[in-house]
């Protein structure tokens, strides 16, 4: 198992050497009623499919943008997301501390993801990767375990280029890190529908 410790928020710290390669994990912070109303904010008709992802990052799955329609929706449960985010920040990195003093902006970016082994006709997947200008990346499961199989998360090793650090989400459950600066990736979903909610704090 991996090492880890709690901090007074309740917070679960997986601890690394650099600050950067650090995460946290909010056990079962989404509840059945917030995860029913994040798919129904995410299928609102308003709703439209994106393919933002760089040009060379290879990746199978589908994304849809809806931070204006959580946020309309579900202000309340929006906030909470919001907060545990500039919570983590404030425990370990401050960058949205230094980001503001230096005059510069975060703008939250939320998605829903599914991979989807039937839809695609083949294992979905993302390769390792860290996302541009993302000071902070929170990823929500929202499926259960037997929804899917494979799908683990993975992150870049406590120190040195090799290896990894991978855990199996529970639905419900909440990971934040360093988006723009550690390295994650997930295991190839074999089978199964994997559904995740992203939101990114992006400096525009």
């Amino acid at each position: 198992p991996l090492e880890r410790k709690t901090s007074p928020s309740g917070l679960q710290w997986f601890p690394a050497r650099k600050r950067y390669r650090e995460f946290a994990l909010a056990p079962g912070f989404l509840s059945q009623e917030d995860i029913n109303a994040i798919h129904e904010s995410a299928k609102h008709p308003s709703v439209k499919e994106i393919n933002d992802r760089k040009g060379n990052l290879a990746f199978k799955h589908r994304v849809w943008r809806f931070e204006s329609q959580l946020r309309a929706l579900q202000p309340e449960l929006y906030r909470r997301l919001m907060e545990l985010m500039s919570q983590a920040d404030e425990e370990k990195w401050k960058r949205l501390r230094q980001n503001s003093k230096k005059r510069q902006k975060v703008y939250p970016e939320v998605e829903y993801i599914v991979y989807d082994v039937e839809l695609e006709g083949t294992p979905c997947f993302i390769e390792p990767h860290v996302d541009n200008k993302s000071a902070v990346t929170m990823v929500a499961m929202l499926s259960t375990p037997d929804a899917y199989d494979g799908g683990r998360s993975c992150f870049r090793r406590v120190e040195g280029r090799a290896g990894s650090r991978e855990m199996s989400l529970q639905q419900g459950d909440v990971v934040l890190f360093r988006g723009e600066k550690l390295t994650h990736w997930i295991t190839p979903v074999m089978a199964g529908v994997r559904i995740i909610l992203q939101i990114e704090f992006s400096r525009v």
